[in-house]
């Protein structure tokens, strides 16, 4: 992703850095100068404006004192979804062992749908913890598709991807990432009994 650094001029950039800031003091107590949101959606925090890394080294937005950056010019997508039967925006059950159908749709900034397959890259998920939804993600495993129904591209920039779940994963709760080729991931938790 191309990197926007210092942006002091662009209000968008200036409110994107506060948002950043702002997420982070209703998830944590007490105050930092610096902050990044990395790519992967895990956070970082600095005591102080040192050491601020920039956003081409992995971060997606920066917040460090009165200066900000957000690396999202790179992005090549409009991402929509997750839709039903998955909400990204609560912890979604699911039986251990079923499949899931993991629905989206992208568009070029122009709005042409996105046919093209080259689009997906990956879709992993990681162990978090059940009550705080906090876990490493960068211990991803790669999830298997369902037989030969896994990606599927169902016209006008709509996909699916057909999420087969271990059995193993019973009493678990963990993240599923869908990352696509502009470097973009997509995350929705989930609990499995």
């Amino acid at each position: 992703m191309k990197a926007v650094t210092n942006p002091k001029t662009s209000t968008a950039y200036h409110e994107a850095g506060h948002a950043v800031m702002n997420i982070y003091y209703h998830r944590h107590i007490g105050k930092v100068s610096s902050l990044g949101l990395k790519s992967d959606g895990t956070l970082v925090a600095w005591g102080g404006l040192g050491d601020v890394p920039t956003c081409d080294s992995g971060f997606i937005a920066i917040a460090a004192g009165g200066d900000h950056c957000l690396a999202l010019e790179g992005a090549k997508f409009i991402f929509e979804g997750f839709f039903s039967p998955i909400d990204a925006n609560s912890i979604n059950k699911a039986n251990a062992g079923q499949t899931i159908p993991v629905k989206w749709k992208i568009t070029s900034k122009d709005g042409t749908p996105i046919s093209d397959p080259a689009s997906f890259v990956s879709l992993k998920s990681y162990v978090v913890n059940c009550t705080t939804f906090e876990g490493d993600p960068t211990n991803t495993i790669d999830e298997p598709e369902a037989g030969s129904s896994g990606l599927q591209y169902l016209g006008d920039g709509w996909w699916q991807y057909n999420w087969k779940t271990a059995k193993a994963y019973q009493g678990q709760c963990r993240t599923m990432k869908l990352t696509l080729d502009d470097g973009t991931v997509h995350t929705a938790n989930f609990s499995f009994k």
